[in-house]
């Protein structure tokens, strides 16, 4: 097994339906380059303008879980989804990640069991650091269990 931040992206990595809609792929902040995946680095169609559908997972740092009675950790994990033009793909895409993760449990190496739930997700957005490309972004609490 892996870490829970790969356990993640591998989960939506290999969903079929999701890959057809994210064409760009699905990224970790914590691999991107120095400028946070601004637009030298976001996806490219073949035009080299166009940019392709894609995700990135974000994790805040984590908390002691209070609120959740057995939970050791309690951290927020947002999921960014870019398209150049329209809403209607990344809309599909978050859709799709709703159905993989709210009230799912996913195991890794450095956490146990780690249980999502949706608790946020934005309205249409611009993305200005990507050339005001289409945005929306979904918020998932993870709290996790050693």
């Amino acid at each position: 097994m892996a870490t829970i931040r790969t356990a993640l992206r591998t989960l939506l990595e290999n969903d079929a339906a999701l890959g057809a809609l994210l064409t760009g792929g699905v990224f970790d902040a914590s691999e991107l380059p120095q400028d946070g995946g601004g637009m030298s680095s976001a996806p490219k169609e073949a035009n080299g303008v166009t940019i392709r559908p894609y995700a990135i997972i974000r994790f805040a740092a984590s908390s002691a879980g209070e609120a959740w009675e057995h939970a050791e950790l309690r951290t927020m994990v947002e999921i960014y989804a870019y398209q150049s033009v329209g809403y209607a793909t990344i809309e599909s895409a978050l859709a799709r990640i709703q159905l993989l993760l709210h009230d799912k449990y996913i195991t890794a190496d450095d956490r146990q069991i780690a249980h999502f739930l949706l608790v946020f997700e934005s309205r249409d957005l611009m993305a200005d650091e990507i050339g005001s490309a289409a945005m929306r972004f979904a918020r998932y609490s993870m709290a996790s269990i050693r």
